[in-house]
């Protein structure tokens, strides 16, 4: 029985790691479009809108 918690919990060390690394990979990879646009649009990304300065987005609430 002991041997089988420590199967377990070793499976579940290896589960964690790989989702971690995986976490790690897919933000890097889903981040790199976003240093794309701030090197197109050589300024610092301090608003919303990083290429597109000109347009801006507005939301129409109504009062209902």
């Amino acid at each position: 029985m002991v041997y089988i918690n420590k199967v377990i919990y070793f499976i579940a060390k290896v589960w964690f790691a790989f989702v971690m690394l995986l976490a790690l990979v897919l933000t890097a990879i889903l981040s790199f479009p976003f240093f794309i646009l701030e090197w197109i649009d050589k300024s610092p990304a301090k608003t919303d809108n990083l290429v597109l300065k000109s347009k801006l987005i507005q939301l129409n609430k109504t009062s209902g």
